[in-house]
């Protein structure tokens, strides 16, 4: 078993099927590595998550192409056949866990010094965002 922790951005919305008498949601994350290539461009990392059951119907509620996501969980690998005949395998994460990456403000003022994030979308019900009632936990 391989156990891997993924913090990166969604590549694209979050897709959900039915797998027998469960759901399934499926999505890509990339996350950019500190290596760098030839031309000094961060090197990104493209993952394929599935998260089964509620913790599924969470993600595809809160999370969007371009959000940022914490997912850990476990690798396991499948085996295919592609459109040319050729055989391949793919590795995917099984999540375990799956959370919200914290983001400092946009429009950042001077706080004297203070560097506690807090997310005003929670004090604030007429914003877009999630409120309190929201939260799954």
């Amino acid at each position: 078993m391989i156990n891997a922790t993924v913090i990166g951005r969604l590549t694209g919305e979050p897709e959900i099927r039915q797998a027998g008498q469960s759901s399934v949601v499926n999505f890509n994350v990339a996350s950019d590595s500190a290596r760098k290539d030839r031309n000094g461009n961060p090197m990104t990392t493209f993952v394929r998550v599935a998260v089964w059951g509620n913790q599924g119907s969470f993600v595809q509620k809160y999370f969007h192409k371009g959000d940022p996501i914490f997912v850990a969980g476990e690798f396991s690998s499948e085996e295919y056949t592609d459109r040319n005949g050729n055989d391949r395998t793919t590795l995917n994460l099984n999540a375990q866990n799956i959370s919200f990456v914290p983001q400092p403000p946009k429009n950042r003022q001077d706080n004297g010094g203070n560097d506690n994030f807090t997310d005003n979308r929670l004090d604030n019900p007429a914003q877009p965002g999630l409120s309190e009632d929201d939260m799954p936990f």
